[in-house]
């Protein structure tokens, strides 16, 4: 018995710690450098879900950080400026805005056995205090603003913020060591 609990910890421990892996850093043209780290579900649902990324882009002299949502909801459409609004354990409400424009021709397109998905990836600017407000408070709703309607969601409310913190902490650490073009050549 003690064995089969050990193996399940181990596989939890794993799963949790590849959860937020950096799966892009890349060295752009000009010197700047973008991060992501793997996309993690934060709510799912029977024909529907969403699934969370940080990326950053850094700078010698900035880091600007983005919330990227895989959303499968259908054919959504979302113009850039269109809001996401996030709820706070606290009560907090924060607000974002969507970075770029997602047309008709922006889905990504998947087969699942019979039925189609249409996936989107918005991504929406969010400060360093922002994300330390959601890492410390929890984020237990999102008010997804798409050009059609609004999409309400419900997360559980350490999900998000686990999320988050194992992110900015992997993405902080990356970013430590000094990487450019010929780096791992």
């Amino acid at each position: 018995m003690r064995k089969v609990v050990l193996i399940v910890l181990l596989v939890l421990f794993t799963l949790s710690a590849n959860a937020q892996k950096i799966i892009v850093d890349k060295v752009e043209v000009d010197g700047s450098r973008f991060l992501q780290t793997k996309y993690t579900t934060i709510y799912s649902k029977m024909v529907s879900g969403g699934a969370l990324s940080l990326c950053c882009i850094a700078t010698e002299s900035d880091t600007t950080f983005y919330l990227s949502l895989m959303l499968n909801e259908q054919k959504l459409e979302i113009d850039e400026g269109r809001k996401l609004i996030i709820k706070l354990g606290d009560g907090t409400i924060l607000t974002l805005e969507n970075s770029k424009k997602i047309g008709p021709l922006d889905y990504e397109i998947r087969q699942v056995f019979s039925s189609i998905e249409y996936l989107v990836y918005p991504m929406y600017y969010v400060s360093h205090d922002d994300l330390r407000l959601m890492i410390d408070n929890g984020v237990v709703k999102l008010r997804i603003e798409t050009d059609m309607d609004n999409l309400d969601r419900e997360i559980k409310p350490t999900k998000m913020s686990d999320i988050l913190a194992t992110g900015l902490s992997n993405i902080e650490k990356a970013l430590t060591v000094k990487k450019d073009i010929y780096s791992d050549f």
